[in-house]
């Protein structure tokens, strides 16, 4: 019911996405219905399938950034999801209601969630890329995005402070950078669509691989995760 096919192009789409979840090698097959967090996991995934609530895929895409997270650190395998079919999913399903291409497609938006991509996914599965891993900024930001939007957008211009000048100094220069520009923008987002959306939205595709128009670039090689 949330994912209308009216084309073949739809059609693919859907397959990808599916195969993307549950084919050999997919997402969730690193989680364990045997271990208790990764059943909690699956569990909010199979509310989403039933509900199609926006607010249920993205708690579920929370969830699944603690568990990559805790995953990749321990050097065990895990499947990010990748930016390119969270944004089919997100546009087909739910931009009659929520708008979401205003976000996702916003540059301060793209920018914010590249870096935190290389701070989190990318710093712990390429270590060429030098940079510091960011444990725990999922948890954080989720705290501050029940607190109200100038909570959250406070904790996101302190992060991207901290980022920008690890990119000047540790890196010289050469890596990615969020632009004043592009954080205002962000912060206009969040005080317009709220913290909480935002914010959801950030955190589920700050820990997707990176869209294709990425790749090339120093810091977006494509991880074999």
């Amino acid at each position: 019911d949330w994912f209308a096919i009216g084309s073949i192009d739809d059609a693919r789409a859907y397959v990808s996405i599916i195969d993307e979840v549950s084919a050999k090698g997919g997402c969730l097959n690193s989680l364990q219905d045997k271990n208790s967090d990764d059943g909690q996991v699956l569990q909010r995934y199979r509310e989403w399938l039933l509900s199609g609530e926006l607010w249920d895929l993205l708690e579920f895409h929370y969830r699944f950034a603690l568990h990559l997270v805790q995953r990749l650190s321990r050097n065990e395998w895990a499947r990010p999801f990748g930016a390119e079919n969270l944004s089919t999913l997100l546009t087909k399903a739910y931009e009659e209601e929520f708008h979401v291409t205003e976000i996702i497609e916003d540059p301060g938006f793209q920018s914010v969630a590249r870096a935190l991509r290389n701070a989190t996914v990318y710093a712990l599965t390429l270590p060429n890329l030098r940079r510091e891993v960011r444990f725990g900024i999922a948890q954080k930001w989720k705290q501050k995005m029940k607190a109200g939007n100038e909570e959250f957008a406070a904790a996101v211009a302190d992060f991207v402070q901290d980022y920008n000048w690890e990119t000047a100094h540790r890196l010289k220069g050469k890596g990615h950078s969020v632009t004043t520009e592009e954080l205002d923008s962000l912060v206009r987002l969040i005080q317009k669509r709220s913290s909480e959306l935002v914010g959801a939205l950030l955190l589920a595709y700050g820990y997707a691989r990176a869209p294709k128009v990425e790749t090339g670039q120093p810091e977006e090689v494509v991880s074999q995760v």
